[in-house]
């Protein structure tokens, strides 16, 4: 009777997704907007500048996916994201099951995030990269996870040295004192690097040129002045803003108060990630060393570059699977038994 109950309320919520995601799918495609990255996805353009022929190779191989789908009708590709993410759901609803996952409303706001409902509808590639770092999460044996940085990495290659850095230093320490080592020395690493000065005209040259009016916003989300100290500000003040962009910027129109509304949700989950840190988890959890890990490396690399919130809502959904491990998603006790009999 239990069993039959939870089954039920499986569906109710698969069309409860199903209503939320194709609403809003609906109403996006009838403004008629879309991004920079989707137009050059599906018309073979890099912005406004930039031709195609000249664009990455990570460019390209999307392009070739997304152009044909979008030529045949502008929902297919959607409505495929949305039958994925059904799937994804009934995969994760499954480890509730199994009490790996400890409440079930980290699935559901897992895929009621704003940006997880963006980026399921839209012609963009960070709901793949998303899905292949949640799988990650579950993954259990060494492929697994090897095959997982490599699809990752297809889409986005940062990813690959995020994955195995993140990867490496949790099999590896086990000691607090190396995560506050990891910590100080990332930030001199850093700030040694703004004053290079060749190192600090890339960046600059990279921030500014990805969008012409950023010229005259400046550095980071909270656009500072061009200088090397401020760069360096910028860096850190966007590793905390990224989770939550919005906060910056006064909504006037009803996508930006659907994304403020998903920088009030990542603030929660930050305030959860914080209270629920432990020394001990540390220590004992691989999982939870990970997570860590790839939270503060992923929030720097994320973070760096972004001058507009528009453009940070969407990459910090990469960060959603790790801070909802953070924020209590697994238990860690559970887990270890399920492994222990792999």
């Amino acid at each position: 009777m239990q069993k039959l109950y939870s089954i039920k309320k499986q569906y109710i919520f698969i069309l409860f997704l199903l209503f939320f995601y194709i609403s809003f799918m609906i109403y996006r495609y009838s403004l008629g907007y879309l991004t920079p990255d989707e137009k050059l996805f599906i018309s073979g353009r890099i912005f406004s500048e930039l031709q195609f022929s000249n664009a990455a190779f990570k460019y390209k191989v999307v392009s070739k996916i997304f152009q044909p789908l979008y030529n045949i009708n502008i929902y297919l590709l959607p409505i495929m994201n949305i039958i994925i993410n059904i799937v994804l759901f009934k995969f994760l609803y499954k480890k509730y099951r199994d009490s790996i996952i400890k409440k079930r409303y980290f699935i559901f706001l897992f895929f009621l995030m704003p940006t997880t409902i963006f980026l399921t509808v839209a012609y963009l590639r960070d709901i793949y990269v998303t899905i292949f770092l949640m799988l990650f999460i579950f993954s259990y044996t060494f492929w697994q996870k090897i095959i997982l940085i490599v699809l990752a990495g297809i889409l986005r290659p940062e990813m690959i040295f995020l994955l195995i850095l993140s990867w490496s230093l949790s099999i590896l320490q086990k000691s607090k004192y190396i995560f506050i080592l990891a910590f100080v020395s990332t930030y001199i690493i850093i700030y040694i690097c703004i004053f290079h000065t060749e190192i600090y005209n890339i960046y600059v040259y990279h921030v500014l040129s990805l969008d012409s009016s950023k010229y005259d916003f400046g550095l980071g989300l909270l656009h500072f002045n061009i200088s090397r100290d401020n760069a360096f500000l910028a860096i850190i003040t966007n590793q905390i803003l990224v989770f939550f962009p919005y906060f910056t910027l006064l909504p006037s129109k009803p996508l930006e108060f659907f994304y403020f509304i998903d920088s009030i949700l990542y603030f929660i989950l930050i305030l959860f990630a914080i209270r629920r840190f432990s020394l001990k988890k540390f220590r004992k959890y691989q999982l939870y060393r990970l997570a860590l890990y790839f939270t503060f490396f992923g929030s720097i690399a994320i973070g760096m570059y972004q001058t507009v919130p528009s453009s940070a809502v969407r990459y910090k959904v990469l960060l959603l699977p790790f801070l909802m491990v953070l924020a209590g998603m697994i238990n860690f006790k559970n887990l270890e038994k399920l492994l222990g009999n792999k």
